[in-house]
């Protein structure tokens, strides 16, 4: 008899739970935010990746340096051996250009590895300074967004953006009066 009291008291347990998280919902205590839509609008988001920009720009025009330094070592070394080759050339001059070939060639493989190697090392620190940038944001965000949701009296402040590893949202369904990310944006961005 005691254990059908403990799971009939256990089942309404459960079901008034079920009840009262929508009446929670309904009443505005627990509240969706897009966090993608917020970390995008963020105006120090966009202030930080405009320098991240300017980085990348820097580290294009160094690729492109290197790559033109490389078209032109790689054409060097052509017309090397093109002269190495012409029978109309002392066997001297040959000699030489097959001589600068040589050279070339081996000029070629170091400054295409060095380059390589610099390259990467531009680009890890590039995305390097982008998540230590997205985190340092991110940190922010939630920071003042639990503050917020605390000021406002929320029970929870939910991630509408969130998606499952299959690609499924995490927050099938959003009722646009549950939806705060508007209201939280406009606090986040009024602070500027």
């Amino acid at each position: 008899m005691l254990m059908i009291r403990n799971i009939v008291f256990a089942s309404l347990f459960v079901c008034a739970a079920f009840v009262a998280l929508p009446a929670v919902a309904q009443d505005g205590r627990v509240v969706f935010v897009d966090l993608e839509r917020v970390f995008d609008e963020f105006h120090k988001t966009k202030r930080a990746f405009e320098g991240l920009e300017q980085r990348a720009q820097e580290n294009r025009a160094e690729r492109d340096r290197r790559i033109a330094r490389l078209q032109e070592l790689q054409e060097q070394y052509q017309s090397a051996r093109e002269i190495s080759a012409d029978t109309a050339m002392s066997e001297a001059v040959r000699e030489e250009k097959r001589n600068e070939a040589i050279d070339l060639q081996l000029e070629i493989e170091r400054y295409r590895e060095q380059s390589e190697e610099v390259l990467m090392e531009l680009a890890q620190a590039q995305q390097a300074d982008e998540q230590r940038i997205q985190r340092r944001l991110v940190d922010e965000i939630l920071e003042r967004m639990e503050r917020w949701g605390r000021q406002q009296g929320y029970l929870a402040v939910l991630d509408a953006s969130g998606r499952a590893v299959t690609g499924v949202p995490l927050a099938l369904y959003v009722d646009s009066r549950a939806d705060m990310t508007d209201a939280f944006l406009e606090v986040l961005n009024a602070a500027r």
